[in-house]
């Protein structure tokens, strides 16, 4: 099972994208779970999780995060359409595309 960390300011605006992600990979049969924090809980979580996915209310904190996570995870934040849109299809592609390349 792969985990998905989703950051955001406060972890709430992001709960209802992983829920949606999280049907989606069961419903195909996708072994991954996705869950939602504040970006300032990231160093307690990188240790637990595959790769961190950066809302895009937070964008402007991406290269910050990279440097705080240090190459130890991919790191991309989401599409602001796909975000909005709650296409959580599109996120998930993202966060499997993430995990696939550091596993090469």
């Amino acid at each position: 099972m792969k985990t998905v960390l989703l950051v955001c300011s406060f972890g709430m605006s992001t709960s209802f994208i992983t829920k949606k992600m999280n049907d989606l990979a069961k419903e195909k049969n996708i072994p991954l779970m996705v869950y939602a924090k504040s970006e300032n809980a990231i160093e307690t979580e990188l240790d637990k999780v595959d790769c961190i996915l950066i809302g895009p209310q937070i964008a402007y904190l991406e290269e910050k995060i990279r440097q705080r996570v240090n190459g130890r995870v991919p790191v991309e934040c989401v599409d602001a359409t796909s975000f909005g849109r709650m296409n959580a299809a599109a996120i998930l592609k993202q966060a499997i595309r993430m995990i696939k390349s550091q596993n090469n």
